[in-house]
């Protein structure tokens, strides 16, 4: 039964990948965020900071601001943001492409990011778990989130690569070689609200080196925006958060829930501070935990909501997955694993997304009207919180708890 499992599941994961292919890189899919990153990079090979047009401080034709506050000239198409300046060293090579080539050799790799995030994810599994079993862990997760890293895909995100840099973090701690898990963690910060609170499990493990290579790599990755724009780095560094700000409010699940009772700025504030709580609370819990996938999920599934996330962002709650199904497999006869895992899998799947997302490609209108569907989709985000502290908690049963070093 679980060998035609495997198969099936196996064969599933392959045509899931190879629907990637065909409906984002033949042809060419929306492509917003990856645009984004290469029309700021142009901006910055011709000596101006993308920050100064975003706030419309300067003109340079044809490149104007994506949130616009004055009417837009006729002509100024290519739109522009502020973001992490280590994130234009790692993508400078691909505006150096022309646009096509450049977007065909991203989503591949990007294609590529989902095979090895399977294969990764795979050998963090000893031999307790048969052949069989491995398999199911290593694909049922790719496969619940396959509508997410669709559309992650399809627009050029970084979502998947901060998913499959993190893994490869947890990889190599997992080893004891610090330096290229923070080399991987500064890969993984290229989108940094859904990376950097990996910084938590690293300092409770006290990974102290591994954290300053991380910050070391993002800091030397910046000087060279720094020095195109001829802006100091410690600007750069503050503009990015700065133009985004408008993005962060309202979009994460905490900052929803206090939304019209405070001002803008003190909603994000107490949502990064709930978001950070609940991280540090269930990486505490885990903290004597042996796979580094499982200490490090609480890190991205907080991360998934705490700030701005759109709904592809939630794809990095693969290992919520990952985490409830190889405990399921250990202890089939949990009933609270079952209804933890099936609730996982009736979240994350986002069927009522899958639907929105096949309407648009085939250019028929969305029954529910943004509002109803901003609304499900920030349910959903608050109940995978849920059911990732209910797991944690679940699991950690037995544990005593309260000391603190």
């Amino acid at each position: 039964m679980k060998k035609n499992l495997s198969f099936y599941l196996l064969l599933l994961t392959a045509f899931l990948i190879f629907f990637m292919a065909v409906t984002c890189v033949f042809p060419p899919a929306e492509r917003v965020d990856f645009n984004l990153r290469i029309n700021e990079i142009e901006c910055l090979l011709k000596g101006v900071n993308p920050f100064d047009i975003w706030n419309e401080e300067v003109r340079l034709h044809p490149y104007v601001s994506n949130i616009p506050k004055q009417p837009v000239p006729e002509g100024f198409t290519k739109m522009v943001n502020a973001y992490a300046p280590w994130e234009y060293s790692y993508m400078m090579a691909f505006a150096l492409l022309p646009r096509g080539v450049a977007w065909f050799v991203y989503s591949l790799l990007m294609l590529l990011s989902c095979f090895f995030l399977i294969k990764i994810t795979r050998s963090f599994l000893d031999d307790t778990f048969d052949e069989d079993d491995k398999k199911i862990i290593s694909l049922v997760p790719f496969i619940v989130v396959s509508y997410l890293l669709w559309s992650n895909v399809s627009v050029g995100n970084f979502v998947v690569f901060v998913l499959l840099f993190s893994i490869l973090t947890a990889r190599f701690l997992s080893q004891g070689n610090q330096v290229v898990a923070g080399v991987c963690w500064a890969l993984a910060m290229v989108k940094p609200q859904s990376a950097i609170l990996l910084a938590i499990p690293l300092l409770i493990r006290k990974k102290f080196f591994a954290c300053f290579i991380a910050v070391a790599v993002c800091l030397g990755a910046s000087l060279l925006p720094s020095y195109l724009c001829k802006t100091s780095l410690i600007e750069l560094l503050i503009q990015g958060p700065a133009a985004n700000a408008e993005l962060f409010y309202g979009s994460g699940t905490w900052p929803l829930i206090f939304c019209g009772y405070f001002s803008n700025s003190i909603d994000i504030l107490i949502g990064l501070f709930i978001g950070i709580l609940l991280c540090v609370f269930m990486t505490w819990r885990l903290r004597d935990e042996n796979d580094y996938l499982i200490f490090i999920m609480p890190s991205l599934v907080v991360a998934s909501s705490w700030t701005y996330t759109q709904v592809y962002g939630h794809a990095i709650c693969y290992l919520l997955v990952y985490a409830i199904l190889k405990d399921l497999l250990k202890n089939p006869s949990s009933k609270m694993l079952r209804i933890l895992f099936v609730s996982s899998l009736f979240v994350l799947s986002r069927g009522f997304l899958a639907w929105r997302g096949l309407c648009a490609y085939m250019g028929v209108n969305f029954p529910l009207s943004e509002y109803a569907f901003r609304s499900i989709d920030s349910l959903n985000t608050t109940v995978t919180l849920v059911i990732a502290l209910v797991y944690v908690i679940f699991k950690t049963k037995n544990q005593k708890q309260f000391k603190l070093i």
